[in-house]
C-alpha cells in the first residue's frame, strides 16, 4: 500500500493550516503544556492525516526516511475537492530524499539552533475533542499559519543531535556550521560545539563562566543503560570509564538529574521516556546543551568520607536528548 507525502494539514490545536516545520515548532514550543498529540486533517476535504516523524520524540535514527511529514493511507480515504493536494498527488510516485533537505537536491543541515522555543499560539482545552473527520467549511475556511523563522533555524534539540549524528557518521562535522543563539563564535562547525563529556573538566580548572556550557554541547555514554526513579528525580550517570572528569587526578562522577515535577510539566518528554522504557530500550547516550553543573560532595555509601559529583539538574526538558537502543542489542 503506497503513502503520499504531504506537505501541509490542519491542525485543530492550532485552527490553522500548518506545514511540517510549523507544526514540530508548535508542537514543541513553550505553549504546550496541554497536549501530548495534535491532530491533522486535510485542508480541503477535512480527512484526518496522520503525522510522521512530527509529534513524537523518535529514537534517534540517522536513517533518510525520518523526513517528518504528513500522511494518509488510500484504502477507505475519499478526497473529492479539485484543490486537495491528496487526491492530485495520489497517483505520483514518491521517493524519499535524500537527507532532510526541504527540496531534495542535496543534504540539508541546520545552522542556527534557538535554545526557547517558538511561541505558537496553541488553543487549550481541546483534548479528547478532535472528531474522526472534520467539517469541510471549517478546514477551508481556516487561515494560514504565519509565523516563519529562517530554514536553516530550529529550536528543537533533537534536530540538531540528529544532524551531529549524520555528520558524525561521514567524518563531515568540521564542514558543517553550527551556532547557538546569539554565540559570538561567528565561524563555528557541530566539530567544536558538540564536545565529549571530559571537557567539562575544563570549566572547573580554567573556564568559570557559564558561556563555556551556553553556547556547547556535551556528549557521553550512560552507565548501566537505565534509570535510577527516586520520587524526586529520574537520575542517571554518564559512563565514568569511558567518558571519565578528572579533577587534581581523581575520577568524577557525572550524575545527570531529571526534577520529577519538571518531566511531569513536559508530556511528550515524559510520555517518549515512559514509551521507550516499555519498549524494553536501554539508554544509552546523553547529549545536555544550556545546563550548568555544580561540585557537589556526596557522602561514600559506606558512611565512610566524602567524594565530589558533577551534578547537572535539567530544568529545561528542551535542553537534554537522550538516545536509546534495544536492550536486545546491548
Amino acid at each position: 500500500m503506497g503513502e503520499v507525502k504531504i506537505s501541509k494539514a490542519y491542525c485543530f490545536e492550532l485552527n490553522k493550516v500548518v506545514n511540517t516545520e510549523q507544526a514540530r515548532a508548535a508542537f514543541f514550543s513553550s505553549d504546550n503544556t496541554e497536549y501530548d498529540k495534535f491532530n491533522f486533517y486535510c485542508y480541503c476535504c477535512g480527512i484526518r492525516y496522520k503525522a510522521k516523524n512530527i509529534l513524537t520524540k523518535q529514537k534517534i535514527n540517522p536513517s533518510v526516511h525520518n523526513k517528518p511529514h504528513f500522511a494518509v493511507y488510500y484504502t477507505g480515504d475519499i478526497h473529492t475537492d479539485p484543490l486537495c493536494e491528496h487526491l492530485n498527488d495520489e497517483k505520483r510516485s514518491v521517493k524519499p530524499s535524500k537527507g532532510n533537505n526541504p527540496s531534495g537536491s542535496e543534504e540539508f543541515y541546520h545552522s542556527h539552533f534557538l535554545s526557547s522555543p517558538i511561541k505558537s499560539g496553541i488553543i487549550s482545552g481541546l483534548t479528547g475533542m478532535a472528531p474522526d473527520m472534520m467539517d469541510k467549511d471549517i478546514v477551508k475556511n481556516a487561515e494560514n499559519e504565519t509565523f516563519e523563522y529562517n530554514i536553516e533555524q530550529t529550536s528543537i534539540f533533537e534536530d540538531i543531535v540528529t544532524n551531529y549524528i549524520k555528520l558524525k557518521e561521514v567524518n563531515k562535522t568540521g564542514q558543517h556550521l553550527l551556532k547557538i543563539d546569539d554565540s559570538f563564535e561567528k565561524t563555528t562547525t557541530y566539530e567544536n560545539v558538540f564536545l565529549e563529556w571530559k571537557k567539562i573538566a575544563y570549566y572547573f580548572i580554567y573556564d568559570k563562566s557559564q558561556d563555556y556550557f551556553k553556547y556547547r554541547i556535551f556528549h557521553g555514554k550512560i552507565h548501566n543503560n537505565n534509570f535510577k526513579d527516586d520520587g524526586e528525580n529520574w537520575s542517571f550517570i554518564l559512563d565514568f570509564n569511558v567518558d571519565k572528569i578528572e579533577l587534581n587526578g581523581k575520577k568524577i562522577i557525572s550524575r545527570i538529574l531529571f526534577p520529577t515535577d519538571v518531566l511531569n510539566s513536559n508530556l511528550p518528554t515524559k510520555n517518549f521516556f515512559e514509551s521507550q522504557r516499555k519498549k524494553n530500550y536501554s539508554l544509552d547516550k546523553c547529549y545536555l546543551v544550556g545546563t550548568v553543573p555544580k561540585l557537589i560532595e556526596v557522602e561514600n555509601t559506606n558512611g565512610i568520607g566524602t567524594h565530589h559529583e558533577v551534578h547537572f539538574v535539567v530544568t529545561n526538558p528542551n535542553y537534554i536528548v537522550i538516545t536509546f537502543k534495544d536492550s536486545i542489542n546491548l
